[in-house]
């Protein structure tokens, strides 16, 4: 299993180097660098469901609710940034975090169906990941300021 995981983050490397949009990126993405405590981007990959997430986990109840407050406040720039997809994002106030017992906040964009132990699901599950990353990484840039006051 750790070897078919290694050459899916491989193979996943390989692709954001050639994509027309990813490969133009000058940096890696940012994914737990957003630069705000609390607040981190990631992907979800599961034999039968990929996610592209932004996590709001900040262990203060107090600024947790405060960020997401910020957030629902921004989601029109943050919409403006995302593009036409927009719509297909889930903004959940209430997600529970399987096996530990915590609950964050997400915004995330989910696809079922596809499955990593099957490569022939692979281009697939990096087309969407990529480029729903990318998308996720524009929209924060747009909202991050408000954080950072």
């Amino acid at each position: 299993m750790k070897a078919l995981k290694r050459e899916f983050w491989t193979e996943f490397a390989e692709y954001c180097n050639t994509d027309a949009v990813l490969s133009k990126r000058r940096t890696k993405f940012m994914l737990y660098n957003t630069r705000v405590k609390g607040i981190e981007m990631k992907w979800v990959v599961e034999p039968k469901l990929v996610e592209v997430v932004m996590e709001f986990n900040h262990p203060s109840d107090a600024v947790l609710a405060e960020q997401w407050s910020k957030m629902e406040s921004c989601k029109s720039l943050f919409s403006k940034g995302y593009g036409r997809d927009f719509d297909h994002l889930i903004w959940d106030d209430n997600y529970e975090l399987a096996g530990i017992d915590k609950t964050v906040k997400r915004i995330y964009l989910s696809r079922e169906g596809l499955n990593f132990h099957r490569r022939s699901d692979w281009p697939e599950i990096f087309a969407f990941m990529g480029q729903n990353m990318h998308k996720m990484e524009k929209a924060w840039k747009n909202v991050k300021p408000f954080f950072e006051e």
